[in-house]
């Protein structure tokens, strides 16, 4: 599974970096066969002026060539990253079980 990490108005530390690729890779470790690319956008909507304005936005292509999409917003880019990979996690398994059942 790829997973490209971009930033917008955002510094890249090595820590950020690491963070949101580890926890991409962590909530979809049980799916990881069946997704083709994780792209991750970590943005800084209204520079310093502060508030829940660090979005993490996450595009995943499954094996079969859909997308699926998930953003969250808050105060801190990591907390954001969090919520957005619980999201993801969720979003994708209901997507592929409905694909499973789908086909039956």
């Amino acid at each position: 599974m790829q997973v490209d990490i971009w930033g917008r108005n955002v510094r890249l530390s090595d820590s950020l970096l690491r963070h949101a690729e580890t926890r991409m890779r962590r909530a979809l470790d049980r799916v990881v066969d069946r997704i083709a690319s994780v792209r991750v956008q970590l943005e800084d909507l209204n520079g310093p002026r502060g508030g829940l304005d660090k979005r993490c936005l996450l595009q995943v292509r499954l094996s079969n060539g859909r997308e699926l999409m998930v953003q969250q917003r808050d105060g801190s880019l990591y907390r954001a990253i969090n919520l957005a990979a619980n999201r993801l996690q969720d979003t994708v398994r209901k997507r592929l079980r409905r694909l499973r059942e789908h086909r039956r």
